[in-house]
């Protein structure tokens, strides 16, 4: 591992520590620091790590050795294009889409999803928001299971 890759592989852990905690502001500066050390290359690095995060802790299962599809629904169970969700979903299911691609080791999916987001900056880091806020979630989940009645400090 490069001197880089090292620092790259320390501030995605930093902020997956943070999403756990619940810790925003420190989310967001690490989060800040990636992209103005990495652009975009250390967030796709980041969304990949989210990702297998959620694939392995919260799944069970390694990137590309499960199947998931992502099927939208109404209350009524009426299935839902995800073009017709409205705009203040369209961030988890930009984050669902991402890690379905990612258990089924669909790399070029994940890749197009990615770069789907791009031309609209703020869309595109809701999405990121909320694949480090699932990412988050499956970690705090994850060390309750295995220490209950501990903190929620890492």
């Amino acid at each position: 591992m490069s001197q880089d890759d090292s620092w790259l592989s320390r501030a995605v852990m930093d902020l997956l520590a943070c999403a756990a905690t619940g810790d925003t502001a420190g989310v967001r500066d690490a989060l800040e620091a990636i992209v103005r050390e990495r652009n975009a290359s250390g967030v796709w690095a980041l969304c990949c790590a989210m990702a297998d995060t959620v694939t392995t802790l919260g799944l069970g299962v390694r990137q590309g050795e499960g199947f998931a599809a992502v099927q939208l629904a109404t209350g009524s169970g009426e299935p839902v294009e995800p073009e017709n969700w409205p705009p203040q979903a369209r961030p988890q299911l930009w984050a669902t889409r991402f890690v379905a691609a990612h258990v089924n080791g669909d790399m070029d999916t994940s890749y197009a999803l990615f770069l789907s987001t791009m031309p609209d900056p703020q869309q595109h880091m809701a999405g990121v928001a909320a694949l480090i806020g699932l990412a988050g979630r499956v970690v705090r989940a994850d060390l309750h299971r295995k220490m209950p009645g501990a903190g929620h400090e890492c």
